[in-house]
């Protein structure tokens, strides 16, 4: 995945919510961060979308951290894969499904 060129700006992903939808436990200290990983780490969306790959050390890529049932935790989706999640009509190049994008405080 190293190489990639986003489509989109910082900001642009950290108003994007991969996982809306999926949510059924509360999360605590909720944040989002695009961050440069110092190890290599499993693509979250990746996982979801059934394209799993590694997302390799030193690269940019959106980070969520929180408190989910007593776990402190993280999770990583590389700029491809979000990229993939937010098509203007929501198709997924990996899955061949239809994502809808979501935006963080559009929801009902």
């Amino acid at each position: 995945m190293s190489g990639y060129t986003p489509k989109h700006t910082d900001a642009q992903y950290l108003l994007f919510d991969p996982f809306s939808g999926d949510r059924d436990v509360d999360i605590q200290f909720q944040k989002w961060a695009i961050v440069t990983t110092r190890t290599g780490h499993r693509c979250a969306a990746g996982d979801m979308n059934r394209a799993p790959h590694e997302i390799a050390p030193g690269t940019r890529c959106w980070r969520e951290s929180g408190k989910v049932e007593g776990k402190v935790g993280s999770c990583w989706c590389c700029f491809r894969c979000l990229d993939a999640m937010t098509e203007p009509n929501g198709f997924c190049w990996v899955c061949g499904e239809d994502h809808a994008p979501v935006v963080k405080g559009a929801r009902p």
